[in-house]
């Protein structure tokens, strides 16, 4: 526990990221699921289904790129949490 005293602000940002992660990861679901209601709903108007499908790759790319860059450059190399060799 004396080690996490040090970087309580980059656990905080680690876990402040990770709620983002999860809210736009669920983003995807609600999409499909609005799109659908409107398949159900036989409503042809491919003008309908444009936001729900910008919106369901947008939130695979936020998890993506949030996920894997913002906590592994951000927060995981900074505070030394992962060691890289240097191989000179």
């Amino acid at each position: 526990m004396d080690i996490l005293k040090g970087h309580k602000s980059k656990i905080f940002a680690a876990v402040f990221i990770a709620i983002i992660g999860v809210g736009f990861g669920v983003i995807p679901y609600f999409s499909v699921a609005a799109i659908i209601n409107n398949l159900v709903a036989k409503n042809a108007n491919l003008n309908n289904y444009y936001p729900y499908i910008f919106a369901v790759f947008l939130g695979f790319w936020q998890v993506y790129y949030f996920m894997k860059y913002l906590l592994l450059f951000l927060i995981i190399l900074p505070t030394g949490l992962l060691k890289i060799k240097e191989s000179y």
